[in-house]
């Protein structure tokens, strides 16, 4: 998996964790005989220090990339849909804050809880003069500053992913 495919070892271990929890299902729910070889499976734990960028080390392009990427990653929303977020698309119930949108490609209405700190992203972008809840960008130029940011943050190494199709979120 490392050498032909590529693979890291996070991607790695939730393939051995699946490989293993179906075994075992097969031997306690299914009883079929399959020995224990399976228990010999070792899932690499990979625990990395978190890169923290600090206010100072941002301009104010990269600022907001840096709040888009991290509201988007929240939502778990496309580019297309997170930058046509409107103010109309935040609905307040029973003291919680929720996003809710259709999203574009599939027209499913998608209602998520916001975070207090996806709040304070919005919060920082609330302009009378706006109907949008984020900067407006290009799909390109946030990929560009996207890209700025990974190699601020000291990640120079790209995936084969990645080098094929230029692009490092979408």
């Amino acid at each position: 998996m490392y050498k032909e495919k590529g693979y890291y070892d996070n991607y790695t271990g939730t393939i051995f964790k699946i490989i293993k929890t179906f075994f075992n299902y097969l031997q306690t729910e299914k009883g079929f005989i399959i020995g224990n070889y399976h228990k010999s499976f070792r899932v690499p734990v990979q625990t990395k220090a978190p890169v923290v960028l600090q206010p100072e080390q941002l301009n104010s392009s990269l600022k907001r990339a840096r709040d888009i990427f991290v509201f988007g990653c929240t939502v778990a929303l496309r580019v297309s849909d997170l930058m046509n977020l409107k103010k109309t698309n935040i609905v307040t119930t029973d003291k919680e804050v929720y996003l809710l949108i259709h999203t574009q490609k599939t027209g499913a209405e998608v209602k998520i809880p916001l975070p207090d700190y996806a709040l304070q992203i919005i919060d920082r972008y609330k302009k009378k003069e706006t109907k949008y809840i984020l900067p407006r960008l290009s799909a390109p130029n946030i990929n560009i500053q996207v890209k700025k940011l990974i190699e601020k943050a000291g990640w120079t190494h790209t995936s084969k992913q990645s080098t094929k199709r230029e692009k490092y979120w979408s």
